[in-house]
Order: C-alpha cells, then sequence, then structure tokens
C-alpha cells in the first residue's frame, strides 16, 4: 500500500466572482499550490467533495491543518472556537492547462438573503472578493485515484447502454452539472432537478442521452415535486400501468428535450418479494443519510444517485428500494443537508 497522502491542504486566492443566478454563485480558486490537485482524469471532477476553511473578517485563518491519515477527526477534536469554519462543497470543475495557473470553481447555493439566515460558505460568498485567501482540502495528484468521488455507476456503450436517474435539490445541482458534462455516450435516463424559480434553470450540456427536467419548486413544500416525478418514470415506479404523467408542478416548468415516454404507458413493474430488502432506519435529526455502493457487477444495466434534503432522500430511498424492488448495490444516496437545521461545525 502507498504512503502517498490522498488529501492535500492548498492555499487558494480568490480569481473571479461570477453570480450565475439569484441563488447560485460561482467563485473560481486560483494558486500555484493547486498544481497538485488531482485533475481527476478524462471524466473530470463529477461530484467529487472538496473541503473550504473560511477566514474570519479580516482574513484570518486560524487552523491550517496537516491533511496526513485521520487529519479530520484531529481537526474535530479542536475547540471549535478556535479551529475556524469549515464546509463541503462539489468541485465544479478544474482546470491545469499548460502555462496557467491552475484553478478550481465551486458553485455556492446563496441561501436566505442575509448574514443572518445564511450559512458561514454563502455568507463568505456573498463577501468575498479578488485575491482573498481560503484554504481548500482536496484529492492530493500523488494518490492514484481521487477519495471523494460517489458517481460510480457501470460502464456502458452504444451496445450496452445503462439506465441512470440522478435526482437533486438546488444544491446538489453543482454536482448533477458536472456529472453530465463529461458524461459520455452510451448512458440514458434522467437528471430530475427541483429549484426555487425559473430563474435558476441553467445549460446542462452532456455527450449522453440523459435527459435533464428542471421542477420549480415556487411555494410548494420541498421534495413534493421531485418524488412524483421519479414515481412516474417508467422503470422506477411499482405500478407504471397506474402511474400519471408527470405531476403539475413538474409539467409546467422547461423541460431540456425530456422523452415522449416519460408520458407514455410501459409493461407493469413489479417488485419481486423475494429480493425485498431491509432499510436500516436512519434518524435523520441525528445522523447524516449516506449510502453509496458501486454497483458489483458490470453486467447491471441501471443505476441511481439520490442526492440533497435528508427527508427528501430518504423518502425516494424507501421508494425505489422498497416499492420498486431495485438492488441497493445500483444507487447511491446522500442527505447531507436537514430543512430547518444548521449543520454542524
Amino acid at each position: 500500500m502507498s504512503d502517498a497522502p490522498t488529501t492535500s491542504v492548498f492555499e487558494a486566492q480568490v480569481a473571479r466572482v461570477r453570480q450565475i443566478s439569484d441563488v447560485f454563485t460561482r467563485v473560481t480558486l486560483a494558486g500555484e499550490q493547486l498544481a497538485g490537485f488531482h485533475p481527476c482524469g478524462p471524466l473530470g471532477p463529477r461530484d467529487l467533495r472538496v473541503k473550504l476553511i473560511f477566514p474570519e473578517p479580516g482574513g484570518r485563518i486560524r487552523v491550517r491543518p496537516e491533511a496526513t491519515r485521520g487529519w479530520f477527526p484531529r481537526w474535530r477534536a479542536l475547540d471549535p472556537a478556535e479551529r475556524g469554519l469549515l464546509r463541503t462543497y462539489t468541485a465544479r470543475a478544474i482546470r491545469h492547462g499548460p502555462g496557467a495557473t491552475p484553478e478550481v470553481d465551486i458553485d455556492f447555493v446563496m441561501h436566505g438573503h442575509d448574514d443572518e439566515s445564511r450559512g458561514p460558505g454563502a455568507t463568505w460568498a456573498a463577501g468575498v472578493a479578488e485575491g482573498d485567501d481560503v484554504v481548500l482540502i482536496g484529492p492530493s495528484r500523488a494518490a492514484p485515484h481521487p477519495e471523494g468521488i460517489e458517481w460510480r455507476p457501470p460502464d456502458a456503450s452504444a451496445a450496452h447502454p445503462v439506465q441512470v436517474l440522478l435526482t437533486a435539490d438546488e444544491t446538489a445541482v453543482p454536482a448533477v452539472a458536472s456529472i453530465l458534462q463529461t458524461l459520455p455516450a452510451g448512458y440514458r435516463g434522467h437528471a430530475i432537478l427541483e429549484v426555487p424559480s425559473e430563474a435558476e434553470i441553467q445549460p446542462m450540456p452532456t455527450d449522453s442521452s440523459v435527459e435533464t427536467v428542471w421542477l420549480t419548486r415556487g411555494g410548494a413544500p420541498r421534495g413534493g415535486a421531485l418524488f412524483d416525478a421519479v414515481r412516474s418514470l417508467p422503470g422506477w415506479s411499482p405500478q407504471a400501468e397506474s402511474r400519471q404523467s408527470l405531476p403539475e408542478a413538474a409539467a409546467a416548468p422547461r423541460t431540456e428535450g425530456l422523452m415522449g415516454h416519460l408520458f407514455s404507458r410501459s409493461r407493469k413493474h413489479r417488485p419481486d418479494p423475494a429480493r425485498r430488502q431491509a432499510l436500516p432506519e436512519v434518524d435523520i435529526d441525528k445522523e447524516r443519510l449516506w449510502e453509496v455502493a458501486a454497483p458489483d457487477s458490470e453486467s447491471r444495466r441501471r443505476y441511481a444517485w439520490i442526492a440533497g434534503e435528508a427527508a427528501t432522500v430518504r423518502r425516494l430511498r424507501s421508494h425505489l428500494v422498497h416499492a420498486c424492488g431495485i438492488d441497493r448495490h445500483d444507487m447511491a444516496f446522500m442527505g447531507y443537508w436537514r430543512q430547518g437545521m444548521a449543520e454542524p461545525n
């Protein structure tokens, strides 16, 4: 086993800030140290998780951890008043161009409209300026494979296509955009994305045949339209013959090439009672719902990636596993935030 570090700590500076919409702000980080950031290969970062340690007002960063094995428990063991603020994000893009300073894009979701209602990351992104310092923790270029990528579908080709399902609220839209951007031909299916309003809809280019469906929440409860839309999809519903078309909330917003068969009838899909799988109970008010697994056979032709608010993810988890009888090894469930609860530092 290699002793090379899998994670590194990078000093970076803000190179650019771009307001993509009312909800999304893109901050581009740059710095010579980022030459040691893992380029993630031809498929790019996908849903790669990175961590940022934000400076205090005035620019001071209290603790710069040493990213050796076990660094995170050691950091968590420090006095919260002394260790500073750390949050997890998706690397939206990585650029290691020859002769250019390496860059990493991070898309921030701007919850709330002021510092009192925003978290520390959105507060920092709302007031950040070019040249500001930040500490980025991510995969080391010395590692054979980057840690923190959970998107692991079976290999696909034109002769052996794979059906995929991605669902996300606005917090996971950057990860879905990154996945689709480098997803090759041979994959088909749907990416169903729930955002607050039509103003948050953005281009989602891909070489795959995955169709993007945008749902606008408006004043409706979070996750309701997303759940109904998944239940309407051929192959992901327990009773396809009794399936309704996409709900009114889902049908009204724009879609990008929504497949006609989304509304068509297909053969009834019944879960096999013999394959009913036990699901561990997860108290989403006390623990994170995080279950990821790579399909255990390349012969599998279906894969789901479910991310966002924990209550919605838990509901979809139960539907796909119990109602649809889909093997848990064919799916990733990531309920990494809870509505109404602040993320612990």
